[in-house]
């Protein structure tokens, strides 16, 4: 009946249908684009380090003298030894750590700090770093650490060991992203081989649709 009433040469209508048949082919090309398991362990490899993998972790307290001159070095030196020393024997080094929150030494500056689960690519100081993760165990570290900022003692509070999402797991996440790529990228070449044999005018969110068959 609607074609018998002329409606089928309506403009609008029209432009309606060829959209439809436009999405139809783009839909029929993409559909041959298929992911395999080797292509999901090649993606998997490649984004292993970056996305699916956690590395060691480690929390830590300190107890900080700053040295500011070089006369301060001995001084900050042997008061940080005293605090390790204290930290070591104290049944519960936390606590123990605490008092220096508030502590005032004549001559220094002592700051007592509580860092956050940390791993060996964060931007601290090498010297502290390489004390922290050095330590085979939590407690307080048997030296005083030396860096650019002073002397600390360090106590290890927790180990956060090493760990990653299983690639059966990350699979579920691969699949879609790399199937979404691979039509998008099959129907740009549909579209580039068709310029080639005729005349081919893209609507200016023809690409935001492609990408939308992967959805």
């Amino acid at each position: 009946e609607a074609e018998r009433r002329g409606l089928a040469r309506d403009g609008e209508v029209r432009r309606v249908a060829g959209q439809a048949a436009v999405q139809a082919i783009l839909e029929q090309e993409t559909a041959t684009v298929q992911v395999t398991d080797a292509d999901l362990r090649d993606a998997y490899a490649k984004q292993l380090e970056e996305r699916f993998a956690q590395p060691e972790r480690r929390s830590s307290l300190h107890v900080l003298a700053s040295v500011e001159s070089p006369a301060d070095d001995a001084r900050a030196h042997a008061f940080i030894r005293r605090v390790r020393d204290e930290l070591a024997a104290a049944p519960d080094p936390e606590a123990a750590w605490s008092r220096y929150q508030t502590h005032v030494e004549t001559g220094l500056k002592v700051h007592a700090e509580r860092l956050p689960a940390v791993d060996r690519g964060t931007p601290f100081v090498k010297s502290f770093l390489d004390a922290l993760f050095g330590a085979s165990k939590l407690g307080v570290l048997a030296e005083p650490v030396r860096t650019r900022f002073g002397w600390h003692a360090i106590v290890v509070t927790e180990i956060v060991p090493a760990s990653s999402v299983p690639f059966e797991k990350a699979r579920e996440v691969l699949r879609p992203e790399l199937l979404l790529e691979r039509r998008k990228q099959h129907a740009e070449e549909f579209l580039r081989r068709l310029r080639g044999e005729a005349p081919v005018q893209v609507e200016a969110d023809a690409v935001r649709r492609i990408a939308e068959l992967g959805t």
